[in-house]
């Protein structure tokens, strides 16, 4: 039994290359698909609004470096405890008046909480929560009575 040499034609080639393209463009409309309803990828609301504010950020930022604060952010995931000690250039406790806690999830902002942190002797605030694994951002503000403020930002991950 032999059997015949099949020719290759312009027919096979049309289904090659219209084969190939389906595949990628349907993998790309899935991708597409998958990055749009997970997350929006907004950082803030008006691009515009930020920029004009950026001096006025600057400005807080010097203000805040020139405070000396030296705020120290610990998540221990065995607890589910957040501590948060404020100490100034010398290693001295300082008498902060409030603290506050936002904790970013950036895959996913329905995990995001935002706390108020329980005082706990001079310069040391606590607060209890429960964190999923994978990396977070805390966004720290401090306030002290004279109602300086002090924003930081940490990431970490949690184990």
């Amino acid at each position: 039994m032999t059997t015949a040499a099949r020719e290759f034609t312009g027919r096979h080639l049309l289904y090659i290359l219209v084969g190939f393209f389906s595949v990628v463009i349907g993998v790309n409309l899935l991708m597409a698909h998958f990055a749009k309803s997970s997350w929006t990828g907004l950082v803030v609301e008006n691009g515009y609004v930020a920029s004009q504010e950026f001096n006025k950020e600057l400005e807080k930022a010097r203000e805040q470096k020139a405070l000396g604060w030296l705020p120290e952010f610990i998540y221990d995931s065995g607890r589910g405890l957040i501590e948060v000690k404020v100490l100034d250039k010398t290693g001295t406790p300082l008498p902060v008046k409030g603290a506050w806690v936002s904790l970013v999830r950036p895959s996913d902002s329905r995990l995001d909480a935002n706390l108020t942190m329980t005082p706990d002797g001079l310069g040391h605030f606590l607060s209890e929560k429960k964190l999923e694994t994978g990396k977070w951002q805390a966004r720290l503000q401090l306030e002290d009575a004279t109602g300086h403020t002090m924003r930081q930002e940490y990431s970490f991950v949690v184990r």
